[in-house]
């Protein structure tokens, strides 16, 4: 009987510096894996794991001091099952199955996105479901993403982009890329530069670190 494989969440500390030398080029979700049959493909169950795996590599969130309530991985989190379960729903007559299996998996949903971000005409949906991928694999960089570019700026708070600051800091260290540059583009940098002071005098050294990297980046 056939089998596939379902990615079980790795061990981020030790794996960590392998995905970021690897960066987009690998599904890391294939990282300690488990297999399964898949005429018994549980969907839902599937859905959970990835959302928890996303939830569980945005964790140290927490040390900005923001609710997870009304947070921007609250929202990737969604956007995340949003996104496959739009999957699972594309006609499999679609060209885009052709050559691929019929399970809606966040590889194939990181190929669709790929191709549905492309100019002149990137989609701003596909461009959410971009960034929850790229937590979700603990990959990739956040600023780089195209949703800063082409989403409603007006719908982003200002503390979602300080999070994503901060998650970008958590998966590479001492090499950022700032947000506030994204900030500047939105038109927004004065919001963005008054929501970051706060955390200038941070208890944690490694929060008011990425907090002084931000002010000056």
């Amino acid at each position: 009987m056939p089998h596939a494989t379902l990615g079980v969440l790795p061990n981020k500390a030790m794996h960590l510096p392998a995905l970021r030398a690897a960066g987009d080029r690998h599904d890391v979700s294939r990282i300690g894996m488990t297999s399964f049959d898949v005429h018994n493909w549980d969907f839902v169950a599937y859905c959970d794991e990835q959302r928890r795996q996303l939830r569980e590599y945005a964790a140290d969130r927490v040390r900005l001091g923001q609710a997870h309530e009304g947070s921007l991985t609250e929202r990737l989190e969604s956007e995340l099952v949003t996104g496959l379960q739009w999957l699972d729903r594309l006609d499999r007559r679609d060209s885009f199955w052709t050559g691929r299996n019929e399970l809606s998996t966040v590889g194939k949903l990181r190929d669709i996105c790929n191709a549905r971000l492309h100019p002149p005409s990137p989609e701003p949906t596909f461009a959410w479901y971009d960034v929850a991928l790229c937590v979700h694999g603990w990959a990739g960089r956040i600023p780089d993403r195209p949703l800063w570019r082409i989403a409603d700026i007006r719908s982003i708070p200002i503390a979602w982009l300080l999070e994503a600051s901060w998650l970008d800091r958590l998966m590479w260290g001492d090499t950022p890329l700032p947000m506030r540059k994204v900030a500047e583009g939105m038109g927004r940098l004065e919001e963005f530069t008054q929501e970051l002071v706060r955390y200038t005098a941070s208890g944690d050294a490694m929060v008011t670190s990425w907090a002084g990297d931000e002010s000056t980046g």
